[in-house]
């Protein structure tokens, strides 16, 4: 009775541990990229360059996220989701630093845009995720994702003042190394993140067949929508806000905390607060039809290829 209570324990408490590094990752990896939007304006400035040219660093570090996730997750499948996590950070990591040092819009879609957008799929939530799912229990599961979900929200909040003090402190090149060596703390929380996906006993599904069958799922084709409307407003916002109320003449530290880029166009933050209310019901209206059960294989009799 001893030896189970004490197993027990012990297997709670590494799956603490496991939520709470996967907390760490989600936080940073979500927080530090939610960070870029303030430097627009001084990188620009310095380099005479339009706004649109470190925008599209952001926009490209966006897409190539989104872009590189299946094949993030494929490799974590096949090499374990810890080595892809350690490999996706150093990217990221890398990607951050080093544009103290690009002075070429190419450089600067090189390491924010490419580095920085493929490491985000290597260290982002979706292979927490994953790996969380494969050791907590399913009637725990909602609590434990949601968990992570919110360190990720908070490191969004969190972060992007952090990197607004560090641009005031000691400008933005200085910032950048900051911000990429602070992301490397991801390193030592993938260690906790170990596992791979257990090998199934029929031949495993390759992943162009996982991507065919996923696509002609209505319920992968809503939650793809659903993040749409995340992603694009959010994205949107988080770049271009903070050099606008910068612009208008407010502490640049408002830009870092506030939302609404339609203030430009009304003067007032009502008509945001009511799309983001209407695109709110939109996600929710979208998701709701979602059928979480799994989908259902014929497995071949034995001796049947």
């Amino acid at each position: 009775m001893i030896d189970t209570d004490n197993s027990a324990a012990r297997i709670s408490r590494n799956i603490a541990i496991f939520i709470a590094a996967g907390s760490v990752i989600g936080a940073l990896s979500f927080g530090i990229r939610s960070s870029f939007g303030i430097f627009l304006q001084p990188i620009s400035a310095d380099f005479g360059w339009g706004r649109e040219v470190f925008a599209f660093s952001i926009a490209l570090s966006s897409l190539l996220w989104g872009v590189a996730q299946p094949f993030a997750g494929m490799l974590a499948d096949r090499f374990g989701s810890g080595r892809v996590l350690v490999v996706g950070t150093l990217m990221y990591a890398a990607g951050t630093a080093l544009m103290a040092w690009s002075s070429t819009p190419l450089l600067a879609h090189l390491t924010v845009g490419v580095l920085v957008g493929l490491g985000s799929a290597g260290c982002g939530l979706w292979i927490v995720y994953a790996a969380v799912s494969r050791v907590v229990a399913p009637e725990r599961r909602t609590l434990a994702l949601g968990i992570i979900s919110a360190a990720g929200s908070f490191g969004q909040f969190a972060m992007v003042p952090i990197g607004q003090a560090f641009l005031n402190a000691y400008g933005w090149q200085t910032a950048f190394i900051l911000l990429g060596i602070i992301s490397l703390i991801m390193v030592p929380m993938a260690s906790a993140i170990t596992g791979r996906a257990a090998t199934p006993a029929v031949s495993p599904q390759r992943f162009r067949s996982a991507m065919a069958e996923a696509a002609q799922h209505r319920g992968y084709l809503l939650l793809n929508a659903g993040f749409f409307v995340c992603g694009f407003h959010v994205v949107f916002i988080a770049t271009h806000l903070p050099a606008y109320v910068a612009d208008i003449g407010l502490p640049a530290e408002i830009g870092a905390w506030l939302g609404g880029r339609l203030f430009d166009l009304t003067g007032s933050y009502e008509i945001t607060w009511w799309i983001a209310v209407g695109l709110g019901f939109f996600a929710a209206v979208i998701h709701y039809p979602i059928d979480e059960r799994p989908i259902e294989r014929v497995v071949p009799a034995a001796g049947v290829v």
